[in-house]
């Protein structure tokens, strides 16, 4: 068996998005995340930023909703290129990544595309403490897979990806540094022209901002869908939201680490068991995992 990669991956960089306005929904982002629209710029992108790094939303012109690319930080891009190269996934090299040194992207299984870059510039945009609820970074990002038992495979045996746990085969939780989940694949196949976000997590420092953000939800009459409550699998504090252009915002706090030690042992958990899904008991509204199987709780009307 072919030892697993080591592309040097650190962190989830952005999610880059496709929307028909990408002024209003940089607009929604600003009033009720609280990222800063750093305008468009000469592509029609606009990428807005919650901390040191240049940005961390990218929101490109097009025919949305939809997912133009994630982009995952790795030490060296152009390596981790030749190294997928050499393992026969073929990347495009020398990527323009704006806010980065370098960049490669490729496509996954089904179709996503990915990038990994390298060279994070910082950015100024965002003064320190100017919004006590802000969001300290993107933290995760779920997809909506046909298979994702087959795309959790070729994140961990290929890009270098560490599984953390599994709900069922329903739902894969995967890991690139101490926080228990990076990158989520949720069985859930998308039709065509359907957008392969499930959700896009954003995390906060303290239970207080989290807090903080259901008030602030509440003020911009933005209805929290399902929250506060907290997941089994990664113990997070979690609500969910749509935003202007009805895809689903997770707001995260106090996520589970683990360290890189190797003596962690994936858990398969239940989905079958309500407090799989919420240890508080609330289950999410029926659409919210409608299409994930005839053991989900919601759908048995636990």
């Amino acid at each position: 068996m072919a030892a697993t990669p080591d592309l040097g991956l650190l962190r989830l960089a952005h999610v880059a998005l496709i929307s028909a306005d990408p002024a209003a929904l940089a607009a929604h982002y600003e009033d009720t995340v609280g990222l800063v629209d750093l305008g468009a710029g000469p592509d029609g992108v606009r990428r807005l930023a919650t901390n040191g790094f240049h940005h961390c939303l990218e929101i490109h012109p097009g025919d949305g909703p939809g997912l133009d690319h994630i982009a995952f930080e790795v030490r060296d891009a152009a390596a981790a290129g030749a190294a997928l190269d050499a393992g026969g996934v073929v990347a495009t090299p020398a990527v323009d990544a704006v806010g980065y040194t370098a960049a490669v992207a490729f496509d996954d299984p089904e179709g996503n595309t990915i990038r990994l870059v390298s060279g994070a510039l910082p950015g100024d945009a965002v003064a320190p403490g100017d919004r006590t609820f802000r969001p300290s970074k993107v933290g995760h990002i779920g997809v909506r897979a046909e298979d994702p038992a087959a795309q959790a495979r070729f994140f961990t045996d290929v890009i270098g990806f560490r599984l953390s746990d599994w709900i069922g085969e329903q739902v894969v939780f995967l890991r690139c540094n101490p926080d228990h989940h990076v990158l989520v694949f949720v069985a859930e196949p998308r039709g065509a022209g359907e957008s392969a976000v499930h959700h896009v997590a954003y995390e906060v420092g303290s239970f207080e901002d989290f807090a903080r953000q259901a008030d602030l939800l509440a003020a911009h009459d933005v209805r929290v869908d399902w929250g506060p409550g907290r997941h089994a699998p990664s113990r997070n504090y979690f609500m969910y939201f749509d935003d202007a252009d009805g895809n689903r915002i997770e707001w995260v706090n106090s996520i589970k680490q683990i360290p890189d030690d190797g003596t962690y042992v994936p858990e398969v958990y239940d989905p079958a068991v309500p407090t799989t899904w919420n240890v508080w008991g609330v289950m999410p509204p029926p659409h919210f995992l409608k299409r994930i199987g005839p053991a989900e709780p919601a759908a048995a009307g636990a």
